[in-house]
């Protein structure tokens, strides 16, 4: 099997990939029984990765698991304490596996502890109350639930910090209490931005880093530069093995025997990344192979690896970086043909840097649903810039805080501020001009196509055939845009309600992309940081390939229906923004794309037709200038309410219009102050759909709304029980469904 362990890992991976589907291992034992009789050369190969992948696409590690059924709302446990915790300033978590049961748990507390009260392998009893995990309730938004539980953690428990009681700890607890101290040594020395970009690439520690940073690298596919990965372990390796050896401290067999024991260390002190497991485990095996004085392949050695950590800890192929890593990996190692084919360093590392984006290119579409087609120039520039200047002033400094004087460690940290600040303006000035390409979530006939285009471009292009390897990359380049075209050729339209907690936010898709209305953004009502936008919004339309919002129209001026609206103008290029001729906000947006309107106005999307019914005069209260609009749409006439009080509906309900309506969205999250008896009277909907938070300290939806919609026999579809809410509609017929079951 030598030279051919890459068809093990091909096996194993797509039976990983294909687990969630039913029955998919008779698709396996087909098509590798088909190769095993056509390729009788390598029957037994072929015959192993069959096996792995039926293994593999059984195994319940790898299935999609069900959300946990917690019945008691408190418990208490004895067990021990599994990974390094973590010791943040307002709260500690650690994860805690049951002696009984080996069920493993979040344990979490809102307070600060000591890092040598709870170590990695500490002996602990506690209790606390049983949560679940936060889990999507929006197509497109992250399920934190679905990552916890394939990790295996069950769920949360809040543990009340009187009653934990730990003890003792694994023989390598001081490592981790090092680091810990080493991240405090950090803190206490440095300034907060130099400290967290040291903890960052040095120690994997990377909540400290700015969140524009973070943002800002994401949106041109620089990500992994904020990761420790085999950049760093090779570094490492480099800057130990030239001192040892230009200083004759070690001969060349006893370096490779101490790093053969010291690089396991770094994975403990780098947070134990996937990435640099992945390169440390590589490292090893290249290095022990060399002292055996064996050769073999090193597509072999990451092939065994993958395999192997499959076996022994199934968890890690969930983490999109194990996953990143080991990709791009395979993929510099099968192509380094290709790469030594290049005349100059710069065209080396534009081969490196293409062959990275178009290997993962999949797997971050199925993650983040864009990419930056300009992120190759962008690699170009910053993977030097932080392997020849940043990570190695990162490593200085670090040994500049044992044994520098404070004086001339201020210096370094002021010096390395600086020059973060002015290589980053590049990137800054580029990001005024990123072009993000939207194309949502790629089907799996689609990923295969792909995957295929891209072998055979890629052959093509080492064998020296540029032109049949430019026609692949043409076919590459039309298989995206076939996918992210899909929408505007073949699709019904949608309404869809989205859980914004508590808030509106409804967004409206005509047949076939004509035109996208979003009607209310909503942010937080008050209190901490607003991620409504960048958590829900922005990926559930990115989800669905939407670049562009038509038109934005905002019912008033209230933070719960408005707080994410300039966001949604900035990034999503609103034409048009329509609201009421009260509204009192201020939004940046040019005059001429600013629609006013009142009651008796009318307006035209795509033939449907919107009448403006409220508000007729300006009211002191905000709710009350709402704007209600009625509309007809996938065979249901619709009617929208903002906040609007029962006073407003008195007084449209005096006016001359017809009323009647399929559906109603109801007024401020189903407080009594609004949908009186003499509005549903007027109305007489079939549904209603309500917009609360879970949970909500105002009790909306009221019981008293609640009573008078079902006296009257109305289907409610609230998004504190159902998530978001989908209408979706071809022509003149439709169905209601909702995001959770």
């Amino acid at each position: 099997m030598k030279g051919n362990g890459y068809w093990l890992a091909i096996a194993s991976a797509l039976g990983v990939y294909l687990a969630p589907v039913s029955y998919s291992w008779i698709g396996g034992i087909v098509g590798l029984g088909g190769l095993i009789f056509i390729r009788s050369a390598n029957r037994p190969l072929l015959f192993v990765s069959c096996v792995l992948f039926i293994t593999c696409s059984t195994s319940v590690s790898f299935k999609s698991p069900n959300p946990p059924d917690l019945h008691s709302s408190s418990t208490q446990l004895s067990g021990i304490v599994k990974g390094n915790p973590t010791f943040a300033k307002e709260y500690t978590s650690f994860i805690f596996e049951d002696h009984q049961t080996k069920q493993k748990w979040n344990a979490f507390l809102f307070s600060p502890l000591d890092h040598r009260s709870v170590q990695i392998g500490s002996k602990c009893s506690l209790s606390g109350k049983v949560e679940r995990h936060p889990f999507s309730r929006n197509p497109g938004e992250f399920n934190y639930e679905t990552f916890m539980l394939l990790k295996g953690i069950r769920g949360t428990i809040i543990v009340d910090v009187s009653q934990l009681h730990c003890q003792g700890g694994s023989w390598y607890k001081e490592l981790f209490s090092k680091r810990k101290e080493a991240l405090d040594n950090l803190d206490q020395n440095l300034s907060p931005l130099t400290s967290s970009w040291v903890s960052a690439l040095v120690f994997g520690e990377d909540r400290d880093l700015p969140d524009e940073t973070i943002d800002l690298f994401q949106r041109w596919g620089l990500s992994h530069l904020l990761a420790i990965s085999g950049l760093h372990v090779g570094l490492c390796i480099a800057l130990f093995s030239y001192l040892t050896l230009r200083f004759s401290l070690l001969t060349k067999r006893k370096l490779i025997i101490c790093l053969l024991f010291l690089l396991p260390i770094y994975i403990i002190f780098a947070g134990g990344a996937p990435s640099v497991i992945r390169a440390v485990c590589m490292a090893e095996a290249a290095m022990l192979l060399s002292l055996l004085k064996q050769k073999w392949p090193m597509t072999d050695i990451i092939s065994y690896l993958f395999c192997s950590i499959l076996i022994l800890k199934p968890s890690l192929v969930h983490q999109l970086g194990f996953q990143f890593s080991f990709i791009v990996t395979f993929g510099i190692l099968v192509s380094k043909k290709w790469i030594s084919l290049s005349v100059h360093p710069i065209d080396s590392l534009l081969r490196i840097s293409l062959l990275c984006q178009l290997v993962v290119l999949p797997l971050q579409l199925q993650s983040f649903y864009f990419f930056n087609p300009l992120s190759l120039l962008a690699n170009l520039l910053f993977v030097p810039l932080m392997s020849i200047f940043v990570l190695p002033v990162c490593f200085i400094i670090l040994v500049g805080v044992y044994i520098l004087p404070s004086s001339l460690l201020n210096q370094l940290d002021t010096v390395f501020q600086k020059s973060l600040e002015l290589c980053f303006l590049p990137l800054r000035g580029m990001d005024k001009f990123a072009v993000e390409w939207v194309i949502g979530q790629m089907s799996f006939v689609s990923i295969l196509l792909f995957v295929f285009a891209f072998v055979w471009m890629m052959k093509r292009w080492e064998l020296g055939k540029k032109r049949k390897s430019f026609l692949w990359g043409v076919v590459l380049s039309f298989i995206l845009i076939a996918e992210a075209s899909v929408p505007f050729l073949f699709s019904p339209g949608r309404v869809t309600m989205l859980d914004i907690g508590q808030g509106d936010c409804f967004i409206i898709e005509w047949p076939n992309r004509n035109h996208v209305m979003m009607i209310d953004a909503a942010g937080v009502l008050e209190g901490g940081e607003d991620e409504t936008f960048t958590r829900i919004i922005q990926p559930y339309l990115h989800e669905r390939g939407i670049t562009k919002v038509n038109t934005l129209l905002l019912t008033h001026a209230d933070q719960d229906h408005i707080g994410a609206a300039e966001e949604v103008i900035t990034r999503f290029s609103v034409d048009t923004l329509i609201t009421s001729s009260f509204f009192r906000g201020d939004l940046q947006i040019i005059e001429e794309k600013w629609k006013k309107v009142s009651s008796g106005d009318r307006f035209v999307i795509e033939e449907t037709v919107f009448d403006v019914l409220y508000p007729i005069k300006e009211s002191e209260d905000k709710n009350d200038n709402s704007l209600v609009i009625s509309f007809k749409l996938g065979g249901l006439v619709w009617m929208f309410t903002g906040d609007v009080g029962k006073n407003g509906e008195e007084n449209i309900s005096s006016l001359s219009y017809e009323l009647d309506a399929d559906v109603l969205k109801v007024a401020h999250h189903g407080s009594d102050t609004s949908t009186g008896e003499q509005w549903l009277d007027a109305v007489t909907p079939r549904v209603a759909l309500i917009s609360a938070g879970l949970n909500n300290r105002y009790g909306h939806p009221h019981e008293q709304v609640m009573n008078r919609l079902n006296q009257q026999d109305v289907q409610i579809i609230r998004t504190d029980q159902k998530g978001a809410v989908i209408y979706q509609f071809s022509g003149e017929t439709g169905t209601f469904y909702s995001h959770l079951p």
